[in-house]
């Protein structure tokens, strides 16, 4: 006899559609029971962005570590990157998704009206161990990070950020959240990211085949000279864009050794 067995597939926490007014809100976004009864939160840990002039949202949820989150029309989340450094005695990455807990990220509102929305997140540059990175001798402190973003009615933000305790980090790294039983190719198209400069040059990369040598931190094959503006091929209408400070260095990010 063969029975369905007692687990369902997860599904990260569903945002509301029906708020179609553009501000902030404090909230608890649901996961799964388990999940949820772990954390131990007040009612209102995490932000959500809603926008009256595009469908999706802008989401700062405990579960991603209050990295900002883009939550497409059809339900698809998009995230990024703290900063991430290493350090000497640490074990991985020092980043906000080594601090599973929150114990050091937190998000608050600072403006929320008819002409922006500021969110304040706050976050140790820690491992999965929760020892921050860069701890100074004398004083204790180690790693830090402000960001701030600025959020406008068109779903347009400006992400500010100042890092305290290392003298340099990596800082973005858009990142697609498969569903459980979803592979990346159900969120990304194959030509997976567009590129221009201030120029209006143009040019897209693919993942098939993957476009540099294989070597971590390696640049594009046939890389666009100047290139800091970059959008994100996702499998949706709101499609996920970043403009950088002219000089910025975008290259490709592991996978795609060749034998």
């Amino acid at each position: 006899l063969k029975q369905r067995p007692p687990l369902k597939w997860r599904k990260l926490p569903q945002i509301p559609a029906g708020q179609n007014y553009f501000g902030a809100v404090y909230c608890k976004l649901k996961f799964y029971p388990e999940w949820d009864a772990l954390w131990r939160v007040s009612d209102y840990p995490d932000i959500v962005v809603s926008f009256d002039e595009a469908a999706c949202k802008m989401v700062f949820w405990r579960g991603s570590n209050y990295n900002m989150n883009l939550v497409t029309e059809n339900g698809k989340w998009i995230g990024d990157q703290s900063a991430e450094a290493g350090g000497r005695g640490t074990i991985g990455c020092c980043e906000h998704m080594s601090d599973k807990q929150c114990r050091y990220a937190h998000v608050r509102i600072i403006e929320n009206h008819d002409a922006r929305v500021v969110v304040h997140w706050r976050y140790a540059l820690c491992d999965v161990l929760y020892k921050i990175t860069g701890e100074d001798e004398i004083t204790g402190w180690g790693a830090w990070a402000d960001e701030y973003y600025y959020i406008y009615p068109d779903a347009v933000a400006v992400r500010y950020f100042q890092v305290y305790g290392v003298g340099g980090c990596s800082i973005t790294e858009p990142t697609a959240f498969n569903q459980p039983g979803e592979k990346a190719e159900d969120n990304v198209h194959i030509d997976a990211v567009i590129m221009a400069n201030m120029k209006g040059q143009i040019r897209s990369f693919s993942w098939d085949p993957w476009p540099n040598d294989g070597r971590v931190a390696a640049p594009f094959d046939n890389a666009l000279s100047g290139a800091n503006i970059c959008v994100v091929n996702f499998k949706a209408r709101n499609k996920p864009y970043y403009i950088y400070e002219p000089g910025t260095r975008i290259i490709p990010y592991g996978g795609g050794t060749k034998e």
